[in-house]
């Protein structure tokens, strides 16, 4: 009798972890917001952006079937392929490592509560989808790469096939490569060029290579055009640059950071990667007393807030850096290069 009930205390633990690892989208508690989530899911058909919400998500041979092709896994990259009834069909397109019964190009229909989209809450609760951007000529906006090549593709087209000489209106050119580069396209004299380059590295030696875009010959010294690392087998824009507001790696894998909130408030930091997020190292910000005298201190966070961060003596501490700069990285490659790499 103590084996059974063991057993079935067994199986009923078993069963509630496979229901906490994944929790439904958007909050879902009722067949009315299934119904509205699997509708609002429909407009994202042919998206490669969207998530599941946890772990050990059956995948079905048909839509509420019990026979199963394996499980889909929170870090695995997949389609939307189509949405019928309250169930999704996905592709997956990339098996994280760390999946145990997903592979690439596995297709099957899972519960649509378990999937979710990217669009912001407000977007949801409206039910209105962006459409997909397309492609410009064959080079796909940020929201479709799926490699660094992707990355890579884009950067060389706006640095080749299209220039502002070749718009009646600058705004049409902007526009144009905020569409090719997205969020990274911050500032025009930051866009790339020829003798801008790249560099493909493990920065913080976890295993993952970071795709740094650059300006390798700028008079500052291999200032940071963008930086981006691979999350659920996609890049991920990290940080990219403006004026005022310069990044430059460092020589033991870390990223230099100097910007300026106003002429009486410069910023210094130094960044780690620490999985797919940046971390501070340590930080200065600049202030001024009601008198207009400086004053600095000493942060480990971004929110600007002197409050919370400890206030130096004198302004020397912007004589020490926290990391030696590498203003000449080795292995970079030109988007020159790299054209003639594309064109054997």
């Amino acid at each position: 009798m103590k084996r059974r009930f063991c057993a079935m205390l067994f199986l009923a633990l078993l069963l509630y972890t496979h229901c906490a690892l994944a929790a439904k989208a958007r909050s879902i508690a009722s067949e009315a917001d299934s119904a509205f989530h699997a509708q609002h899911l429909a407009g994202h058909i042919g998206a490669i952006d969207c998530v599941a919400t946890g772990n050990y998500i059956k995948v079905r041979t048909e839509p509420g079937g019990n026979k199963l092709v394996g499980h889909l896994e929170q870090a695995d990259a997949f389609d939307l392929v189509d949405v019928r009834d309250g169930w999704a069909l996905i592709r997956v397109t990339a098996s994280a490592p760390t999946s145990p019964d997903s592979r690439a190009d596995m297709t099957g229909w899972v519960d649509a509560d378990y999937i979710d989209c990217a669009c912001s809450d407000d977007e949801y609760a409206s039910n209105s989808v962006s459409p997909a951007r397309p492609a410009i000529d064959g080079v796909l906006p940020p929201d479709q790469w799926q490699s660094y090549e992707d990355v890579l593709d884009a950067y060389y087209y706006v640095a080749t096939a299209i220039s502002p000489e070749s718009y009646e209106d600058f705004n049409d050119y902007i526009r144009d490569v905020e569409h090719i580069l997205g969020e990274a396209a911050s500032e025009w004299a930051y866009y790339p060029t020829l003798s801008s380059g790249y560099i493909i590295r493990d920065l913080n030696q976890d295993g993952v290579d970071e795709l740094v875009i650059l300006y390798p010959e700028d008079t500052e010294g291999a200032q940071i055009i963008s930086l981006y690392t691979m999350e659920n087998q996609r890049p991920k824009l990290l940080l990219y640059g403006w004026t005022r507001n310069n990044y430059y790696l460092t020589k033991d894998g870390g990223i230099a950071n100097y910007g300026s909130n106003g002429a009486s408030y410069p910023i210094y930091y130094v960044f780690d990667i620490v999985g797919t997020s940046l971390k501070v190292r340590g930080g200065l910000i600049g202030d001024i007393t009601e008198a207009g005298e400086p004053l600095t201190y000493y942060t480990t966070d971004t929110d600007y807030d002197t409050s919370n961060d400890v206030l130096l003596d004198g302004n020397d501490a912007w004589d020490t850096p926290f990391a030696e700069e590498d203003h000449c990285p080795a292995g970079v490659v030109t988007f020159a290069e790299y054209g003639e790499s594309r064109s054997k």
